[in-house]
């Protein structure tokens, strides 16, 4: 870990301004969010949808209906529906940019990654090509370096849930500390509920990621060594090899599926 944040200095340096911007439109979305919610609320509150009693809940809530008491019905209903309606619209804005500078981000990484290995490639001695198989450097060059990208992007966006979650617990606690404690301890049970499918889907990805290295290596081997193959005659040995790395990879990439799967049902009958 120590090594690979010493390679992406750089490039953390270069794109600092754009990693702090995307942090204050996460920040900016939970705000909105939230007042989203109260605005909401404020509205099912002054139609008379929820009754609201002195005492029900705390006072950030409290104030909402109290900003708009005395005033007529058909003024204030529209007026809640208008400011809801912007905060929408802004919502909106600012996923848009964010979803845009995360991609920048993403892709950026991508590339820097990219040329700093095969800088290093084209520097590195002849030993080194000995060692190591054309297609392995060619499967790095291309797909691993792309999952490294969508790594960083999955961790972007983990971080903007995590601080959006918070600005809404935040929320919520003000609306209603009890409420918010429970549904936090349910989260919490939830969570070590769930933990043994998540140690099943890492190891389902671990399969599936050594047997794709598998498969490119063999393939590129086989399609450099063809003329040989077909010399001594080996098509049905290679072919028949070819099918069992297939059905490798399917076999992974359906185990993943059922654990992905029954992780989701266990997700919607807790939530539900």
């Amino acid at each position: 870990m120590k090594q690979l944040i010493v390679f992406l200095k750089p490039h953390l340096a270069k794109n600092s301004s754009p990693l702090l911007l995307v942090l204050l439109l996460t920040i900016l979305l939970g705000l909105t969010e939230g007042a989203g919610i109260l605005v909401l609320m404020a509205f099912l509150s002054r139609s008379g949808l929820i009754p609201t009693e002195q005492g029900s809940t705390t006072g950030l809530f409290n104030l909402i209906p109290e900003f708009f008491h005395g005033q007529p019905l058909y003024l204030t209903l529209p007026l809640i529906l208008i400011i809801y309606n912007l905060i929408l619209f802004l919502q909106s804005l600012l996923g848009k940019h964010q979803a845009i500078l995360t991609s920048k981000l993403d892709k950026g990484l991508g590339v820097f990654l990219r040329s700093q290995l095969y800088s290093s490639l084209v520097a590195a001695k002849w030993p080194f090509f000995f060692e190591h198989k054309k297609a392995d450097l060619q499967h790095i060059l291309t797909v691993e370096i792309n999952r490294i990208g969508s790594f960083a992007n999955a961790v972007i966006k983990v971080a903007s849930l995590m601080i959006i979650a918070s600005i809404q617990i935040s929320i919520a606690a003000l609306l209603s500390t009890q409420i918010t404690c429970l549904t936090l301890a349910s989260a919490l049970f939830f969570f070590l509920l769930m933990q043994p499918f998540l140690n099943k889907s890492r190891q389902a990805g671990k399969a599936i990621h050594l047997a794709l290295q598998s498969f490119f290596g063999d393939l590129n081997d086989s399609l450099n060594s063809i003329k040989e193959i077909k010399s001594y005659g080996l098509e049905k040995k290679q072919a028949a090899h070819f099918a069992k790395l297939n059905q490798k990879i399917e076999t992974s990439f359906l185990e993943f599926a059922r654990i992905q799967a029954q992780t989701n049902l266990y997700y919607k009958i807790s939530s539900g």
